[in-house]
């Protein structure tokens, strides 16, 4: 037992780790921030929407440790409960951002600061796992701790600033290596603290982002499975090392911190499942990788953008293409020793390279079959994921470390000794796997200039204020439908709530309360709804308007009356639906975001606000002619879609594949005096080109809306055809 014992031993650390190891991770800080240093200290990750939800997050957690606020309940979507469960917790964030708020940084730079530590974490405890319990060579470790921060799928993906904790998953294998070699040494006091550590860091990580901590577990389990199918008698033993001789008292802190920990996580989620059943498997759907996607490195990846025409956004989470060779070839190296492994260190490799083989098959699917039905039918929690996709990250950080531990035995290894060819080959693949990382997509978008309540921070609101909500948020050309629904608005409103202790009724999450319908702030009725919710729950006596564009304040004291939410449309305009151009501040719901030709309509269902220019009809009819297209498959001709004005049918609509004009016909008599009309179009089915074969888009596209024009005109002889409602 002694000399297995010996033979296993980590790796003592001399003082030549301790600078090469700062050094490397400030190189590789400066590497992963260069966009930001590059454009000046005023920018910041991401766009103007997701970082600034994050900010307020992380404001929340800064005020809840000033005693401004109780720890579950942020100030948003009031007077609404515990919403912190909505979204990830942001918990261990909100620790080291509150730091950097008392030492005077500003919201958006103290998120960026909390970001860079927890990524030099990941950094710094993926070093001590593979040169303290791997063994590995200086360079090797150094290459693996660089793939762990600067991975290219870690680059693209810096927008959801929570996901960066994946870099708690070497700093778990570190205390788990820790508190055994601290009970194989009979160190049962220190084994103890470590295991309470241990137990925290579950805790403290479930409470701050659960998509990585609830995937590092599932990885995790996985691993320890193939463990048992590889060497069923290591496994045993390696339990043994934690129970035997009493043991497994020493792991009783660690235990009790994590079961504690369990109750403030269960009053934060048990709340938010009940209330929203969690995702379903549909939703989950989109999410799920193709094959191709397995290597998705993105469009600005220096060697490999030009490879394919990528997926964006969560699916470009990919492995590199020899990162993902490397690995593979170190699993059949690993599948083709022969006998048992004869070390712990040996079992844990291999296992966990059957592992991301695992992970990766699970998350594909092929012709709309997946694996992950079963985990996300069998495994408790996964209904509260919706974006499989990130499981990616766990695997690429992961597969960051075995690749080093791969290449140090390429180099290092007995059959390498009188093959100088070996260790050259390891190194010019390390340096290859380096440079493939290289992307060269913007990751800084955001500046303080693009946050209204930053740019131009309002006064104080006046006393009788309880509660507030925006008006005139700022749309820029570029923002999707769904900004322009649900984010312009509630951002700066969520950012100006937890900063200013003022509560807003106003907030954007992963779920929403229950009856809560306050999106569409460009929207006619938007002030009548707030000021009707407000009474509803009761907090219309006190309700504000804060004014983004001019940072003043109104005290609502009575219903607002509905306006019109867009410009009139005079009889011979024609709008399009291109990005940027005025028919898409006409898109309601139901549409992705507008493109440079047009606008695809989503799955079956979309509305369309249009507000005529009566004056320009002079009292007749109106006849709206719209270029219509639709996706369809090979084997049918056409589809039929419905348009109804206020659930009343008004036309039924014969589109095909190729481009046509459609005409809509509205009697004088149904044109409301502002001209607002709300048309409603629905379909039995929509398809997606990936499931048609003709690409890998997996959108469900019902049909293609690029124009639209208005004439005045007779509808009478139209009615019979049309199907006018009579």
């Amino acid at each position: 037992m002694r000399d297995r014992e010996a033979a296993r031993a980590p790796r003592s650390f001399p003082g030549t780790d301790v600078i090469v190891s700062v050094l490397v991770c400030g190189l590789a800080l400066l590497y992963f921030y260069r966009a930001h240093l590059w454009h000046g200290p005023d920018i910041y990750t991401g766009d103007r929407f997701d970082p600034v939800i994050q900010a307020a997050r992380l404001e929340h957690w800064y005020g809840v440790l000033k005693g401004w606020y109780r720890w579950r309940d942020p100030i948003f979507f009031y007077p609404y409960p515990h919403v912190l469960g909505f979204n990830d917790g942001y918990f261990v964030y909100g620790v080291i951002y509150s730091g950097f708020r008392r030492l005077g940084a500003s919201q958006l730079a103290a998120m960026e600061l909390t970001v860079a530590v927890v990524r030099a974490v990941g950094f710094f405890a993926a070093w001590v796992l593979m040169r303290r319990y791997f063994r590995l060579s200086l360079w090797a470790t150094a290459l693996g701790a660089l793939l762990v921060m600067c991975s290219n799928a870690f680059y693209i993906g810096t927008a959801h600033t929570q996901l960066a904790t994946v870099a708690f998953a070497p700093l778990l294998g570190c205390l788990l290596a820790r508190v055994h070699e601290l009970l194989v040494a009979e160190r049962r006091a220190a084994a103890a603290l470590w295991g309470g550590a241990l137990g925290l860091l579950l805790t403290a990580w479930a409470m701050t982002a659960f998509y990585t901590f609830w995937f590092t577990g599932l990885f995790a389990l996985i691993a320890l499975a193939a463990a048992a199918v590889i060497d069923w008698a290591v496994l045993i033993a390696l339990v043994g090392d934690f129970v035997r001789g009493g043991r497994w008292r020493a792991l009783l802190p660690g235990a009790a911190a994590f079961a504690l920990g369990l109750i403030p996580f269960a009053l934060t989620y048990g709340p938010t499942a009940r209330s929203t059943g969690m995702h379903r498997l549909a939703d989950v759907y989109q999410y799920l990788l193709a094959p191709i996607d397995l290597i998705n490195v993105g469009a600005g990846n220096l060697l490999w953008g030009g490879l394919a025409s990528w997926s964006v956004g969560e699916l470009a989470r990919g492995f590199t293409p020899l990162v993902l060779v490397t690995l593979l070839a170190a699993l059949v190296a690993a599948v083709r020793q022969s006998g048992r492994p004869h070390a712990l260190p040996a079992l844990v490799y291999k296992s966990l390279l059957v592992a991301i083989v695992a992970g990766m098959l699970l998350e594909v699917q092929i012709g709309g079959m997946t694996l992950w039905t079963l985990i996300y039918h069998t495994v408790p929690g996964a209904r509260a994921l919706r974006v499989v996709a990130r499981l990616q990250l766990v695997l690429v950080t992961f597969g960051a470390i075995l690749t080093a531990v791969a290449l140090d035995r390429l180099a290092h290894s007995a059959a390498s000794r009188g093959r100088g060819w070996r260790p050259l080959a390891a190194a010019l693949i390390g340096l290859a796997v380096l440079v493939e990382q290289h992307n060269l997509t913007p990751t800084a978008g955001l500046r303080t200039a693009d946050v209204a309540v930053l740019r131009r921070p309002p006064a104080t609101a006046p006393r009788e204020c309880r509660a507030f909500y925006v008006v005139h948020p700022t749309v820029a050309p570029t923002d999707s439908e769904a900004q322009r629904r649900f984010y312009v608005h509630a951002v700066e409103a969520m950012l100006y709530a937890t900063s200013s202790g003022l509560p807003t009724v106003l907030g954007v999450d992963s779920f929403l309360p229950p009856g809560w319908d306050l999106d569409d702030p460009l929207g006619g009725a938007y002030e009548t709804r707030v000021y009707d919710y407000a009474r509803r729950r009761g907090v219309a006596d006190g309700l504000c308007a804060l004014d983004l564009a001019s940072s003043t304040w109104r005290h609502v004291t009575s219903r607002p009356l509905p306006g019109p939410p867009v410009q009139p449309l005079a009889a011979g305009e024609t709008v399009t639906f291109r990005a940027g151009d005025r028919g898409a501040g006409m898109l309601s719901t139901g549409w992705w975001q507008p493109d440079d030709w047009g606008t695809w309509a989503l799955d079956t269902r979309s509305e369309l606000t249009v507000r005529l220019g009566a004056a320009s009809l002079a009292g007749g009819d109106a006849r709206l002619r719209l270029a219509m297209s639709s996706v369809l498959p090979d084997a049918v001709a056409s589809k039929a879609v419905r348009v109804l004005l206020v659930g009343r049918p008004l036309a039924e609509l014969t589109l095909t594949a190729e481009r046509s004009e459609q005409t809509v016909c509205i009697a004088a008599a149904d044109i409301p005096a502002d001209g607002i009309m709300r048309l409603t179009f629905e379909t039995d089915r929509s398809y997606s080109p990936r499931e048609l074969g003709r690409g890998r888009d997996p959108r469900r596209l019902d049909f293609a809306l690029t124009s639209l024009s208005l004439e005045a005109g007779s509808c009478r002889k139209e009615m019979p055809d049309a199907g006018a409602p009579g």
